[in-house]
């Protein structure tokens, strides 16, 4: 489980006893195209760095630490109240209020963590603080089948299979 935050929550979230300060090794260094472009890029270890690059239009994170296997990164175009959970593939924005940040901050990331492991989420008592979101890293113009069509209905299924083929036509021409 990955958390992104701005750097004010991170340091907020640094005063639990058994946070780790983990500057990571998200890098490798620039790295020369071998084909002849010249072209120079970084070589990125780590994968949900990768991850979070692809589905946020190239924002690359710093890794900032660690409470065992929950890893903290940060990014500064985030706001300062509000942090995100990745948790395989799902994604939580979650909105901190004042009181919130009033808390001892291991007191609060537990019952955020056990809210979202127990699916306590719902509509009253998240306030609109925690969206459960799904990303694609497929740009909005690109042709997408619409996946709540019903495959057992005929047509439905062969407007998906019309979709899909053009999607694989486009993939095709820009790789």
């Amino acid at each position: 489980m990955n958390i992104v935050c701005n750097n004010h929550l991170l340091r907020y979230f640094k005063n639990i006893s058994i946070f780790k300060i983990d500057l990571g090794r998200n890098m490798k260094g620039p790295v020369t195209d071998r084909r002849g472009k010249g072209e120079t890029k970084m070589n990125i270890k780590d994968e949900f760095v990768k991850k979070y690059q692809s589905l946020n239009n190239g924002t690359i994170v710093r890794k900032y630490g660690e409470i065992g296997k929950l890893k903290f990164y940060e990014d500064s175009r985030i706001g300062r109240k509000e942090f995100h959970i990745y948790d395989g593939d799902k994604i939580y924005e979650i909105e901190a209020t004042d009181d919130d940040l009033l808390k001892d901050a291991s007191e609060y990331l537990t019952e955020v963590l056990q809210m979202l492991e127990d699916g306590d989420v719902d509509d009253e008592h998240d306030e609109g603080m925690i969206k459960n979101i799904s990303y694609s890293n497929m740009s909005e113009d690109m042709i997408r089948p619409d996946m709540k069509l019903n495959p057992n209905n005929p047509s439905e299924k062969d407007k998906y299979i019309k979709d899909m083929i053009a999607r694989r036509k486009l993939l095709n021409k820009i790789n």
